[in-house]
């Protein structure tokens, strides 16, 4: 069959993770099939059961060690097991992230780190300073990479690390990439105080809900008047 319709069909397959029976059919999938896309389909698949975290995680585990085309399984496995169990995707992202790691799958340890972060808050500011030193990176593409993890994260303590490595940047395009993950967060900061302003009047508007019917309450509970004899 089309290594292409068992892609997508593998893929799809993350649609239902409350059948754990297809758990074996995608382990077979990742470890077997003759096609690296296939593989990654069912790595990527396998990070939506989370239901069964702790027979899953070790199949990906085992996927990092897999050698494919470009890095597609490592890079697939990498990011379904940030999705599935952050705490255990921790030490592997960083080792895959790192100078001197494969180089294919580096930029997609990037991608997981930003999702242990989103699913881990005690990780955030550990990941926020990890991307900061990728800024200075010498792989070119790492380090364009690093820029738009760090506006997709939307820290803005991260915003004098980026500005300081854009005044080193001799390349124009990686001094756009800076100043776009910049606005990134600008723009991000500003949605939220948005939101938060947003949450507040919804708070607010509860309180003074709450308040009228107490005093409808109140009202409905007066005095009675008994007629005149």
């Amino acid at each position: 069959k089309d290594s292409r319709v068992r892609s997508s069909a593998l893929e799809a397959l993350a649609a239902f993770p409350e059948h754990i029976e297809l758990i074996p059919i995608l382990r077979r999938a990742l470890e077997t099939d003759d096609s690296y896309a296939a593989r990654a389909a069912a790595a990527s698949a396998l990070g939506a059961f989370k239901e069964r975290r702790d027979q899953v995680a070790p199949i990906l585990v085992a996927a990092l060690a897999q050698e494919s085309h470009r890095g597609a399984v490592r890079g697939a496995a990498i990011k379904a097991l940030a999705e599935l169990d952050p705490g255990r995707a921790w030490e592997p992202t960083q080792r895959l992230a790192k100078y001197g790691a494969p180089s294919d799958s580096r930029a997609e340890a990037l991608d997981a780190l930003i999702t242990i972060a989103k699913q881990d808050r005690h990780r955030h500011d550990e990941v926020r300073k990890l991307l900061e030193g990728y800024l200075d990176d010498p792989n070119y593409t790492l380090r364009e990479s690093a820029y738009r993890r760090l506006g997709e994260l939307g820290d803005s303590a991260s915003i004098s690390a980026i500005e300081r490595r854009s005044r080193l940047e001799v390349d124009g395009r990686q001094q756009r990439n800076a100043a776009n993950a910049v606005y990134r967060i600008l723009t991000h900061k500003g949605k939220e105080r948005e939101d938060q302003a947003l949450r507040d009047r919804v708070e607010q508007l509860e309180r003074e809900t709450e308040l009228l019917k107490e005093q409808l309450r109140q009202a409905g509970e007066g005095p009675t008047r008994h007629p005149a004899p």
